[in-house]
């Protein structure tokens, strides 16, 4: 009977306990990712599920797939040893994939995380606005309070990168957080929610969200948002609207085509002479002068070093993720690690059987904007990282059918 009453008077209460963890973790590995703060408020998020789950004896079904990632990775982490692994590297990525092991607990929760992402993303590109400002004050002539106090601590603890890309003669300015990439999904969800509940703030927040994606001067951001946000529409369209945009992409590939064809743009974006194109084609190279007959099979452990030719040392990460995976896992473990990612499985305790949740092999527009983020990552490293394990978190949220954890 008091368990019961327990249940009844605290459990709303502990729920936002979670909850607020949960955002604080969430808030400081978008604004400030490599410092320790995001792992005290991982510590006591990790804390209050534990005693959520322990004090109201929460069954149902387990997300396997965490379960699953966080093995493979711990096995290949001690094979990495023997290629003199980092492993401080190694380390972080199992904390980071920890956070998936409260999926099923997560989603008792009454939470609109769809909403949360699109927010939380605005909130990203307040700060990367508000340092551009200052950053290229000469430019703009604003002088922000604060400003300059805040920007010496973003180049301090170094979060990101800042300055001017150039292409050629197009030198458009940058200010990338290392979180930056999070805006691309901040940004497609956005769209969603406008089209699904037709609420005018998230166009407001979509278009606000596209600025922090212009300024993040990545080119790969910029090309998946705006194709991204492109197949969003056509999901959504009737049949007559998808063949007009049919036709209409179909001539701006065209027009597009033509003007790559006739200008120096082209060339410059490919450039070796970019340092992040060089540097990449580097990684590349030395991956292929790396791998042998062993290590395409067996892999040579998580966080292994390698020497690349693009920074000229020896390293465990390069910005080229599905490289890193081949490396670390082999391919075959490696495709295997990309499936478990993409297709949560869940065991359900009481009938004491697996399947795949609610909608896993359902292609919709949320699974659309995960595969965006992922494949992303592919040239990125945003994945196995607290802000790539929190997309992930929230896709596999998204899979599961009823948020109340009513067992199938």
């Amino acid at each position: 009977m008091q368990i019961a009453l327990l249940s009844e008077k605290h459990e709303k209460f502990f729920q936002k306990v979670i909850l607020f963890f949960f955002i604080a973790f969430c808030v400081s590995s978008l604004i400030f990712p490599p410092l320790f703060i995001k792992k005290i408020a991982f510590l006591f998020f990790f804390i209050a599920v534990g005693a959520y789950n322990w004090f109201f004896k929460v069954k149902g079904f387990l997300i396997l797939n965490g379960y699953l990632l966080f093995f493979i990775f711990a096995i290949f982490l001690l094979q990495g040893f023997k290629n003199n692994a980092s492993f401080e590297l190694g380390l972080q990525y199992l904390l980071s994939l920890s956070l998936l092991f409260f999926v099923g607990t997560f989603s008792r929760l009454k939470f609109d995380f769809d909403k949360f992402i699109v927010y939380i993303g605005c909130f990203l590109t307040f700060f990367v606005i508000y340092l551009s400002l200052t950053y290229f004050e000469d430019f703009v002539s604003v002088s922000l309070p604060f400003g300059k106090l805040f920007l010496n601590f973003y180049i301090d603890n170094e979060l990101g990168y800042l300055g001017f890309r150039q292409f050629g003669n197009f030198k458009p300015p940058m200010f990338h957080f290392v979180s930056s990439p999070f805006l691309v999904v901040s940004f497609l969800l956005g769209i969603i929610l406008l089209i699904e509940r037709k609420k005018k703030v998230f166009a407001f927040c979509s278009l606000f969200v596209f600025l922090g994606v212009l300024l993040s001067g990545s080119r790969s951001m910029v090309l998946i948002s705006l194709i991204g946000a492109f197949a969003v529409f056509f999901i959504y369209s009737s049949f007559k609207i998808k063949i007009l945009m049919m036709l209409l992409s179909f001539f701006l590939i065209l027009l597009f085509g033509f003007f790559l064809v006739n200008s120096d743009v082209l060339a410059n974006v490919f450039s070796l002479q970019e340092t992040s194109n060089r540097t990449k084609y580097g990684h590349f190279l030395s991956f292929l002068d790396s791998f042998n007959n062993e290590n395409v099979f067996y892999g040579s452990g998580l966080a292994s070093n390698y020497y690349s030719m693009g920074v000229r040392k020896f390293i465990p990460q390069t910005e080229i993720m599905i490289l890193d995976f081949f490396r670390y896992f082999g391919v075959l473990i490696s495709f295997f690690v990309i499936f478990i990612f993409i297709f949560p499985i869940k065991y359900i305790f009481l009938k004491r059987k697996l399947s795949f949740c609610s909608k896993s092999l359902h292609f919709d527009s949320r699974f659309f904007v995960f595969l965006c983020y992922f494949f992303m990552s592919f040239s990125n490293p945003v994945l196995l990282t607290s802000v790539g394990m929190t997309v992930v978190f929230w896709f596999w949220v998204s899979r599961i059918n009823d948020l109340k954890m009513n067992i199938d």
